[in-house]
């Protein structure tokens, strides 16, 4: 029953995909004018939040004199409190706005469902996909703008926005501040990002790109717009926004885990579920053009963030789920079946009682530390 309900559900994003598509076709056509910039939100059951971002959004185009030039789209997955006030009450404020949409699904579509909606009912040249929660910096909007007229390339097919990823604004940014900005190709994109666009509002697209993109063999991921990012690259350029444009708060480790136990209830944990996404993402990659530098470092990387999940997996859980266990074991051996430490550690961790882990950690990340110090020395003397 679970399967078929799952089916039934692709085969309404599907639909609602190929609808958008076809849209956006028919309206590049008939319009000579459509917005710069496109901001699309996708929500669910989060109005304060949503409001705050609207309100913030809906500022800055007004402080910096924009309207005209940028599109606001929201996306509801089936929300059951009060979104839609929220936005009718927001559009009602008095700015010359272009278009400001508000779409709801007839049912909840599941995360990766209303993301790919909501950059397919954009209708400006790029469209950046925003979380409702991340907090934008007061120079955002005018300056992702400014970017995209500046740059005027219709061979780029991706921004990435860089970010703080603390709850300190002068934080370390997720990327340096420094470096190649404009027709990265697939390989300088991956080394310069490290996959640090797995969180949304780092993603800009361009929208007429999107339309080549397939989205069905990735919906369910949780990664959807990692994946199309990655689609958009295969034969086009990225350029990447160094300034940080906003900031995205994680509560941490146990907080956020603690948070998710209501979520995929039947399937298991949710974020050892996305993070098998998370590596399938990476051999993805793998297969893909990029040089033997680039794969060996993400290579390292799949194989430390497997280690970091299965002991978050293990500390916060406090029963032990066999049978789960035994389908995610499988499931690590068919996507990084080529990494020795997998056999040698993470599986034996894996399949160990609970306080295994909890002893391990905090040598874990000592271990860690001194990794980190040895590689710089030897980089250094290099």
């Amino acid at each position: 029953m679970e399967e078929e309900n799952d089916a039934q559900r692709l085969a309404v994003i599907c639909r609602e995909i190929h609808k958008a598509k076809l849209t956006h076709i028919n309206e590049v056509q008939n319009k000579n004018l459509r917005p710069v910039l496109s901001i699309a939100i996708p929500t669910y059951n989060r109005e304060s939040r949503l409001k705050r971002q609207i309100i913030e959004i809906l500022s800055q185009i007004e402080r910096c004199g924009i309207g005209k030039q940028v599109e606001i789209v929201i996306s509801d997955n089936a929300s059951n409190d009060g979104t839609a006030d929220v936005f009718n009450n927001c559009s009602k404020l008095n700015l010359n706005l272009p278009k400001t949409s508000f779409f709801r699904n007839n049912s909840n579509l599941g995360v990766d469902g209303n993301f790919a909606l909501a950059i397919l009912r954009a209708t400006g040249t790029y469209v950046w996909l925003l979380s409702d929660d991340d907090i934008l910096f007061e120079y955002s909007v005018e300056f992702i703008y400014n970017k995209i007229l500046q740059l005027n390339d219709p061979s780029n097919a991706c921004f990435f926005i860089n970010y703080h990823n603390t709850i300190e604004e002068n934080s370390l940014t997720a990327v340096p501040e420094i470096g190649p900005e404009d027709g990265l190709l697939l390989d300088e994109f991956m080394f310069a990002t490290e996959l640090k666009f797995s969180i949304i509002s780092s993603c800009v697209f361009s929208r007429d790109k999107l339309n080549e993109v397939e989205f069905d063999q990735y919906i369910g991921t949780n990664y959807v717009h990692m994946f199309v990012m990655l689609q958009c690259l295969q034969d086009r350029s990225g350029s990447i926004v160094r300034r940080s444009l906003f900031r995205n708060d994680h509560p941490g480790v146990l907080v956020s885990r603690s948070n998710s136990k209501f979520r995929d209830k039947g399937k298991g944990d949710f974020y050892l579920n996305a993070h098998m996404s998370y590596l399938y993402f990476i051999s993805t990659l793998l297969k893909s053009s990029i040089n033997w530098m680039i794969k060996l470092k993400y290579i390292k990387m799949a194989g430390d963030e497997n280690a970091n999940q299965i002991i978050y997996y293990k500390i916060t859980n406090n029963g032990y789920d066999s049978s789960y266990i035994l389908k995610v074991t499988l499931k690590m051996i068919s996507i990084i079946w080529y990494n020795p430490f997998l056999y040698l550690f993470h599986l034996p961790l894996l399949i160990s009682p609970n306080i295994v882990a909890k002893v391990i950690e905090p040598f874990r990340w000592k271990y860690l530390k001194l990794r980190g110090q040895f590689v710089a020395k030897l980089k250094r003397i290099l």
